[in-house]
């Protein structure tokens, strides 16, 4: 049972499908609640319980109420202690609306007196009684009947005003059967959303725990003031649109069902009153399955520094042996999806007769730019046999994006092996010329002749990429970080060597913290006199700012151009929760592509660390481990920074004109495209081709505001540029040199013009062949 002092948290804004719905579920620690809303503000408020032999009822100041169950009306005790609303007994998401010509807003919005909105006991019912606008006199009230197995939840409204004037009354109620979500049967199971006005189907509706049987726990609803409509839809849909009669989108899936009551507004003279009422009545729960699963799985993720977050989702399962029998031999698995995958804690596992398991089930999702509402199922089997099955949805809204800031380039473009077509593409952040080197497909939005592919192949260029690599140890100087230091010195120098096996021209750097940044040394390839540095750290106590010596470490050093950039984070101490710096230290990691690595304590992975490595593409790692396997580890990055992609052409290659590729990352957007010719007027041409020593590289007059020409070998290399003037022909003769006027091998080159253009990057190529 949670205490009873709590917080209200007024959430001013939200995007109506992005909105962490966690922050309204009021916690009972004060400042728990305060770090999960540091942005919101707050008011401290009272609230009122009551409990009776099935059932628990709890109203908040504002009108907002939970419902649970004490013992349930079953025998089985998988029915008792379980929430009937979200975030029973205190959250925020259930609440009436009440609307005064023409206008819906919920009680703590019409009323910002506290007092006169806080809730009320008496003879058994929980009550909010107040005078809005000092028009409307609303008393809002939950009261436990059928010897406390129902209860009758009741608005009423009259108006103590000279005036007439139009009053209409609502009822938001945000189901979490269990420990899911809810589903909805009017006279059938609702599985999109929906404005239900038909009287019959009104009357009285059923709300269980799953959409099929073994329905799990189940309320019937009876309206005893019919409703002129009921709204089925998403939570986000209805609480950030108070006046929402009709749903949005017909075809989504329900991934957190919500229902509203509508009874319309309507005339009120002086001294007239209307009341609305339902009845919510708990039946036996069914658990007609051997065994029965709940999911603590959110209804949605959200955004972080215009990052989808969390990316790696800790969640648990329980598992419930419904049965008189041992029930061995299970195992847990979840149905992967395009966005989502799932892992298992453990393997094998049994649940004795009428008792639960709590397996840990982690999912990763990926990074998308278009919303989703994604399925994803786990199911509980024994070898081929099906035990039980659980079906969830989950929001994924989309990464808000910018379409300037990447400077995307599309090298070259085969299509011998038709209908196969492969390209090669590199992407880079426009300001700083740092290097995309964590594309994910997700990341990729792959055009044909303008329409969309959306299965392609896609991996790393092993040929190209950046062969410098710029590496900051950023530590923690404190006094318990002594060894760590240590060991960082150790094993620096195997670690510089595994950085020159795997082809980098590397430096380091070092920044110590405790309160304040300590020191600061630069990149150096000199790594005796980087160990000496160490060496010489003084250890010192403080309150260890992490966020201040990575941004110190991002603005300070002397990254170089188009180096592979990594931070190896090292401490043992959460960073102070009143220094705000974290989202901007985000924001400068991903505009400068610096890769964050963190080493400390597993207490700290999920809320310390997490926030700040997984966004910029970094891993974690246990402080308790060797430190030696560590650095190796982050030692072995790829350097490769172009990617290979391939699909399936469903057009002939003689109609296959034009490829175009949007790249969407951290908030930033960048595309290119690429003319095969076909239809389109090409502008560059080779000739002689073969050729010895030199070729003729004809461009024909194009508009735009610059543009270049590069020739590549076959392993992605570029050889030799030139830059080309616009609105002008022009002829460029070749001689088979580079750019240090040595003489290249005969072979297959790659011929690529990029235009800069008014409409974004078009580019075109052509294959020449060098014989001697």
């Amino acid at each position: 049972m949670k205490k009873a002092t709590v917080l209200f948290c007024l959430l001013l804004c939200f995007h109506a499908w992005g909105l962490d719905k966690n922050l309204l579920d009021v916690d009972d620690d004060r400042d728990e609640l305060n770090k999960s809303s540091a942005a919101s503000s707050t008011t401290s408020f009272g609230h009122r319980f009551l409990s009776t032999e099935y059932l628990e009822l709890s109203l908040m100041t504002g009108g907002a109420f939970t419902v649970g169950t004490n013992k349930g009306a079953s025998d089985s005790p998988f029915d008792d202690s379980s929430p009937l609303s979200f975030g029973h007994p205190y959250a925020l998401t259930s609440y009436p609306l009440i609307a005064m010509d023409g206008e819906w807003k919920r009680l703590d919005q019409w009323c910002s007196d506290w007092n006169a909105i806080a809730p009320q006991t008496a003879g058994g019912v929980l009550f909010i009684e107040a005078v809005l606008d000092g028009r409307i006199q609303v008393r809002f009230s939950l009261q436990a009947v059928d010897q406390g197995q129902s209860i009758v939840i009741s608005t009423s409204a009259k108006n103590v005003d000279t005036a007439s004037h139009s009053v209409g009354m609502a009822l938001v109620y945000d189901p979490a059967m269990g420990a899911g979500d809810g589903h909805a049967r009017f006279g059938q199971m609702i599985i999109n959303p929906i404005a239900i006005s038909n009287a019959a189907s009104l009357a009285s509706f059923t709300l269980s725990e799953r959409p099929q049987a073994p329905y799990g726990l189940k309320m019937d609803v009876m309206c005893t003031t019919l409703p002129d409509r009921a709204l089925v839809s998403n939570w986000p849909e209805i609480y950030t649109d108070n006046s929402l009669q009709q749903p949005q989108n017909t075809t989504a899936a329900l991934f957190d069902l919500c229902l509203k009551l509508i009874w319309d507004a309507r005339p009120l003279a002086s001294g007239e009153e209307r009341t609305a009422a339902l009845k919510f009545e708990l039946v036996p729960a069914d658990f007609s399955s051997a065994a029965f699963l709940r999911w603590n799985m959110p209804t949605a993720l959200t955004l972080e520094n215009n990052v989808l977050f969390p990316r790696r989702l800790l969640t648990m399962a329980r598992v419930m042996n419904t049965s008189s029998d041992l029930l061995s031999g299970l195992q847990l698995a979840v149905e992967p999806t395009q966005e989502l995958s799932g892992t298992l804690s453990g393997d094998f596992f049994y649940v004795s007769p009428q008792r639960s398991v709590f397996p840990t089930v982690e999912i990763k999702s990926k990074e998308i730019y278009e919303e989703k509402i994604v399925p994803i199922t786990l199911t509980l089997h024994r070898g081929s046999e099906i035990i039980d099955q659980l079906k969830r949805y989950l929001f994924i809204p989309a990464t808000p994006v910018s379409d300037a800031g990447l400077t995307v380039t599309i090298a070259a473009v085969t299509t011998d092996k038709h209908p196969i077509v492969s390209l090669v593409m590199s992407a880079q952040v426009t300001e700083t010329g740092a290097k995309l080197l964590n594309l994910m497909p997700e990341n990729v939005f792959l055009y044909e002749n303008d329409r969309r592919v959306q299965e392609f192949d896609m991996k790393k260029y092993a040929a190209g990429g950046a062969a410098m690599a710029d590496v900051c140890f950023v530590l923690d100087c404190s006094g318990s970080m002594g060894d760590e230091i240590d060991q960082v010195r150790k094993n620096l120098g195997e670690f510089a060597d595994s950085l020159a096996r795997g082809g980098f021209d590397f430096r380091v750097a070092v920044v110590t913290f405790s309160t304040t940044v300590d020191k600061v040394w630069d990149f150096t390839q000199d790594i005796s006199a980087m160990k000496s540095n160490l060496a010489s750290v003084q250890l010192w106590g403080g309150i260890e700012d992490s966020p201040g010596a990575m941004q110190t470490a991002a603005d300070r050093l002397s990254w170089r151009t188009a180096s592979k950039r990594t931070i190896i984070w090292v401490t043992d101490e959460p960073y102070p929760e009143n220094i705000q710096k974290r989202d901007p230290l985000i924001n400068t990691l991903l505009a400068k592509g610096i890769t964050v690595h963190g080493v400390g304590p597993l207490t700290l992975q999920t809320e310390w660390f997490n926030p700040i490595v997984l966004p910029t593409g970094g891993n974690f790692y246990n402080i308790a481990g060797n430190f030696r396997d560590i650095l190796l580890d982050v030692s072995r990055q790829k350097s490769e920074d172009s990617y290979v992609l391939s699909y399936t052409s469903n057009i002939s290659r003689v109609d296959l004109r034009l490829l175009s590729i949007q790249v969407r990352y951290a908030g930033l957007g960048g595309q290119a495209q690429f003319e095969l010719g076909g239809g389109l007027m090409s502008l560059l041409s080779c000739f002689p081709n073969p050729f010895n020593p030199t070729i003729t590289l004809r461009v024909q007059p194009f508009d735009g505001r610059k543009g270049k020409l590069d020739i590549y070998n076959v392993l992605g290399q570029r050889v030799r540029s030139f830059i080309l003037p616009p609105y002008c022909l022009q002829d460029i003769v070749w001689d088979a040199r580079d750019e240090r006027n040595g003489a290249v091998s005969a072979g297959l080159y790659w011929v690529m013009l990029t235009i800069d253009g008014k409409d974004g990057v078009v580019q075109q190529q052509q294959q020449i062949l060098y014989v001697k």
